[in-house]
């Protein structure tokens, strides 16, 4: 520990080992010019995913180690060295956001330290002895590219600022270890690589860069042995990493709900997304203007085929020229290698909501900006001219800079942004921003053109909210459905919503319904938010309702050889949502009279509520033995087969409750999500045009199959 701690007091990135004074003058020069663009972002406030998953959370006001490091704070990801260093700032500021802005620029600047000594590494590794002009013009172009405003204002992005903060200084301990001939520098850049991949899940490509670092290392200074086993350690914590996202990832919900985005692309189409998708951020490096948090792309539009041949030409002809100058050129080779294998984790293979976005070319940059240093490095000392243009476009980059973090300031004014740079996208986001600040006529007038557009529910959503304020509860309840219809029965707010109107307007049947139906609807809930609101509302309506239960309780325990008397307890129960409970009720019920269909239909329902799906299949089987014309209890054995992921099972069910009334809608569009599950385009197609003909005149059944329609296609 001693030895440990002794070599930590010695490597430091602020006193770096073998770096000159006109060096740190050089590093000096460049924290604070960094320090100047940026300091108008600390008068920023929360926004976006901030006020989401950030400031609400109780969990970031208490310094717990053991919830932080055993749990998901934010109930979505598992990253406990970001959740810390919000937990720090919670202690130290408060939920004041310009202590968190503040950390975020102080981590910055301390990543543009790291990065200039990691330069300083790659340089001595091939050799190269101009080195400080190569590690002074990569930062400073990594330290004032525009691409990365988006990180250092973004407090919920500090995930990519400590990621990468954590994979230079492991770099950089790695490599001076194995230069140095201590092992404690390399255990300890295995340790600091650990906080790294917890920090955000995409530095695990390290591992393939710093493969091909270590095979231009000589084995004069690490055997090959050694080189394996260093790599063998890189490679145990990348599967660590990865095995913990994943199952976080389907244990939250993320997987389950991104895959309707991506579930029925074929592996061409993937492909075709992923070849093109790194010149997107070439394209943005080299003209960084307009910037926007969000990106109206699509790789598969138009000529995209045609696209795909040349992005998979230019990228052939990139890694060629990169083998080619592997030694002449061993810096610029390094620099193209480091680009390409960065943005792999971001290339959309598995798509999601967000395609491309400017966090995601923070790490890749750094390989864009090693390469134009060192073209630099070639072409300046020949045309002086070179370098006053090059500064000219920094001075440009910081002028952007400036600018971008006051777009950052609210959510109103992201949002304008955004909609200034893609005057096609959509301004559901700028509206809920109007309406967050108390602007609700220019809220519901964005969403009210939107609608005209997209057909977006949340006109509706909101034109309820709008009418519940007011008192309206049923005007609101009408606006709530068309939202609900519109936007699928899975939008847990908008049960939400239905529920809270229903009990202000002193309906507590159909309030306690809707609250039932927000817990129970599987969805991405942050901070389980809207299903503790929901909790709150089940008890209190079903404690004005538990009144009038007695009544049949007392029947059903004064004579409990009467079949009615308990299934109409048990139905009770299961309408209050007190499922356990009522099945008891529903097993006397049954074992007086064998022959209720609709007992054992019931019985499964609340099975199936409790999420129990093999043991709702057994109900509904032996409902079906006894009423085999009960469509509905097809349909439903089938959603239950399907939530097993027993796909040919399901499909079997689906059928037969098609084959019972060829009208079913809701068997017609279950089949085409039990074929779009499994990968079957051509099925899901058929069944989902099916369901859009038996669809008629009902505008949300539409929509529920307009949206799987357009991800077919």
């Amino acid at each position: 520990m001693r030895t440990l701690i002794r070599e930590i007091k010695t490597w430091c990135p602020i006193r770096v080992m073998g770096i000159n004074t006109k060096s740190r003058k050089s590093i000096l020069f460049i924290v604070i010019c960094t320090a100047i663009v940026y300091v108008n972002s600390l008068g920023n406030g929360f926004v976006w995913d901030d006020n989401v998953l950030l400031v609400p959370n109780e969990a970031y006001k208490k310094l717990d180690f053991g919830r932080i490091f055993f749990t998901k704070v934010n109930s979505l990801e598992y990253l406990p060295f970001r959740d810390l260093s919000y937990v720090i700032d919670y202690q130290v500021w408060g939920m004041n956001p310009f202590g968190f802005h503040l950390t975020n620029l102080l981590l910055y600047l301390i990543s543009l330290i790291v990065l200039f000594n990691m330069v300083k590494n790659i340089a001595i590794l091939s050799g190269e002895k101009e080195w400080e002009v190569i590690a002074f013009w990569t930062t400073l172009i990594f330290a004032l590219h525009p691409l990365h405003a988006e990180v250092v204002n973004f407090i919920h992005g500090r995930n990519t600022l400590l990621a990468a903060l954590f994979l230079f200084l492991s770099f950089n301990l790695c490599m001076e270890g194995i230069q140095k001939q201590k092992n404690i520098l390399v255990l300890l850049s295995a340790v600091i690589f650990v906080m790294a991949v917890f920090s955000k899940a995409i530095v695990i490509f390290f591992l393939l860069f710093l493969a091909l670092i270590l095979f231009f290392v000589p084995a004069t200074i690490a055997s090959w042995r050694k080189k394996a086993l260093i790599l063998l350690v890189f490679l145990g914590i990348d599967v660590l990493a990865i095995s913990i996202h994943y199952v976080n990832a389907f244990s939250t919900g993320v997987m389950d709900a991104g895959f309707i985005m991506f579930g029925s692309d074929s592996w061409w189409i993937r492909i075709a997304k992923a070849l093109q998708n790194p010149f997107f951020y070439v394209k943005a490096y080299l003209l960084p203007y307009p910037l926007s948090v969000e990106y109206q792309v699509s790789f598969v539009a138009g000529a995209f085929v045609f696209r795909t041949i040349l992005a998979g030409i230019a990228l052939i002809a990139a890694l060629c020229l990169a083998w080619f100058w592997r030694r002449r050129h061993f810096i610029a080779a390094i620099g193209i290698a480091w680009f390409f294998i960065s943005v792999v984790p971001v290339l959309n293979v598995f798509s999601t909501a967000t395609v491309v976005a400017d966090r995601y070319a923070y790490l890749p940059i750094f390989g864009l900006g090693l390469l134009s240093a060192y073209l630099l490095k070639i072409i300046v000392p020949r045309n002086r001219v070179f370098s006053y243009v090059a500064f000219g476009i920094i001075l440009v980059w910081s002028l952007i800079d400036f600018n971008r973090n006051t777009d950052w300031r609210s959510e109103v004014t992201l949002w304008k942004s955004a909609v200034s740079a893609n005057p096609n996208m959509s301004r559901v986001n700028l509206a809920l921003a109007y309406w967050d600040e108390g602007q609700f006529e220019e809220a519901l007038a964005c969403l009210k053109k939107e609608k005209e557009i997209s057909g977006t529910f949340r006109y509706d959503q909101y034109q309820g909210r709008h009418l519940f304020k007011s008192g309206r509860y049923s005007d609101a309840i009408v606006h709530y459905r068309e939202a609900l219809a519109r936007g699928g029965s899975a939008l847990k707010e908008v049960h939400l919503d239905i529920a809270m109107a229903y009990e202000k307007g002193g309906m507590d049947k159909q309030a306690l319904e809707e609250y039932l139906e927000t817990i129970e609807t599987d969805s991405l809930d942050a901070l389980e938010e809207y299903n503790r609101q929901a909790r709150e509302g089940v008890g209190r309506v079903r404690g004005r309702l538990m009144q009038g239960l007695e009544e049949a309780r007392n029947q059903a325990l004064n004579d409990p050889l009467n079949f009615q008397y308990q299934a109409n307890l048990a139905l009770s129960l299961h309408r209050l949502g007190l499922y356990e409970e009522a099945e008891k009720f529903y097993d006397r019920a049954l074992k007086l009279n064998q022959s209720s269909w609709e007992a054992w239909y019931n019985l499964g329902l609340a099975r199936m509520k409790q999420r129990r799906h093999a043991e709702a299949i057994q109900s509904f089987e032996k409902s079906l033995l006894i009423n085999p014309g009960n469509k509905d209890a097809f349909n439903n054995a089938g959603i239950c087969y399907m939530s097993l992921h027993n796909y040919s099972q399901a499909v079997k069910y689906y059928e037969r409750a098609l084959a019972l009334d060829p009208s079913f809608f809701y068997a017609s569009f279950n089949l085409g999500r039990v074929y779009f599950n499994a990968g079957n385009r051509e099925m899901s197609h058929k069944y989902f045009s099916l369901a859009k003909t038996l669809a008629g005149e009902n505008s949300g059944a539409q929509t529920m199959v307009d949206q799987y329609l357009r991800h077919i296609r």
